[in-house]
């Protein structure tokens, strides 16, 4: 199985959203991969140490170059409005979407 970029959060984000979404997600996900390969290495070891804090970092960063690609005309699906009002708690390894109940676990 090929590693996918923020593995534990896409596996989460899966349970949450609809598989449209989660199919659109990983498709940019792959563009920003192939646009910045180092990001795919940090979010490997980052799944590898079960490294949460880490992954909410790379997150912010694909959140950049996801706008730099749709700026550019890389990519045309816009960033996901839940993106700017996710949440993430490093001690239960839940992602709350915006400030009601809804949340997703990472899945290392």
């Amino acid at each position: 199985m090929q590693p996918e970029l923020l593995g534990p959060f896409m596996k989460g984000w899966a349970t949450a959203g609809n598989e449209t979404q989660v199919r659109e997600l990983r498709d940019v996900f792959l563009e920003v991969a192939k646009f910045r390969p180092g990001l795919m290495e940090r979010s490997i070891r980052a799944e590898y140490e079960k490294n949460s804090v880490e992954i909410e970092k790379l997150l912010r960063e694909i959140q950049k170059v996801m706008v730099e690609l749709c700026n550019s005309g890389s990519i045309k699906t816009p960033i996901s409005p839940y993106f700017s009002h996710l949440r993430f708690n490093h001690n239960s390894g839940r992602v709350h979407i915006g400030m009601g109940g809804r949340s997703f676990p990472l899945l290392f």
